[in-house]
């Protein structure tokens, strides 16, 4: 389970919401609307809004009409939630950025290069961290 805090609270089944609360996606599920993300030739990759959108509702136990009520923002970081899932990440719970960790975001394009790609996974987790520290103190 994940929970995510929205921007603007959405009204669902007559209540306010300003929390979703995430589950995992089941095989059926997956089968059903697909991986949400896919990689380009170049190895980024490439969300596929289409299918995130359609497990939003899905795994937030909220109807359709309720998650059409997301600012695009938080169904950003929400589709980003489900992709963590079926990347085989556990998401951690938010923590404050600090000055050990900063260095790693501070490289220069061409020194990436020489960067494991295992740190990359650990470079995304740390700009998500200080994301959520700019957005929500």
């Amino acid at each position: 389970m994940k929970e995510i805090v929205l921007t603007r609270a959405i009204m669902a089944a007559g209540e306010k919401l300003s929390v979703l609360e995430l589950r995992e996606p089941t095989y059926d599920e997956v089968e059903q609307m697909g991986i949400p993300f896919s990689y380009t030739e170049s190895g980024d990759m490439k969300l596929d809004t289409r299918s995130a959108l359609k497990y939003i509702p899905v795994l937030a136990g909220i109807p359709r009409s309720s998650a059409s009520q997301m600012v695009l923002k938080d169904v950003f970081m929400v589709s980003m939630s489900i992709v963590g899932f079926l990347r085989g990440r556990r998401a951690a719970p938010p923590q404050k950025a600090t000055l050990q960790h900063r260095p790693l975001l501070a490289h220069k394009p061409l020194e990436l290069k020489s960067v494991a790609v295992s740190r990359f996974l650990e470079m995304e987790a740390e700009a998500v961290r200080i994301s959520e520290e700019i957005n929500h103190g």
